[in-house]
């Protein structure tokens, strides 16, 4: 965790919006999107925290970072920035209850030199 200053003038802003929310069934879908794999798993990640309150409610005051594996082929590391969520000054969305395996698809468009990623979360 940090203070403010320690972060990039990069580091304080919201990348633009390359995502987009689709409904389904009782959930929502998350279609995010970008130039390489890592930006649309940066924007999938930035919509389902967009769900869940508005993003220019959120001061960077912190940072965290995450890293999971499976196995040894698969691997994701994140850093992730924000504040503690205060009522009243955050709105609240919904809260996300799950990420889910069903339907999700990681694209790689060759044909328009981008990647999609498809995930369904359960509220």
């Amino acid at each position: 965790m940090g203070d403010q200053e320690q972060f990039t003038e990069e580091e304080l802003k919201l990348p633009p919006c390359k995502y987009e929310y689709l409904d389904h069934t009782a959930d929502v879908q998350l279609h995010a999107w970008g130039d390489s794999l890592k930006e649309a798993y940066e924007q999938c990640g930035i919509a389902m925290f967009g769900y869940m309150t508005e993003l220019p409610t959120v001061e960077i005051k912190q940072s965290a970072e995450i890293e999971a594996t499976e196995g040894e082929e698969m691997r994701i590391k994140c850093k992730c920035y924000g504040e503690e969520f205060t009522l009243g000054k955050h709105p609240q969305g919904t809260e996300v209850k799950a990420i889910t395996y069903s339907a999700m698809q990681i694209v790689n468009d060759t044909a328009n030199k981008k990647f999609e990623v498809f995930v369904i979360i359960d509220i």
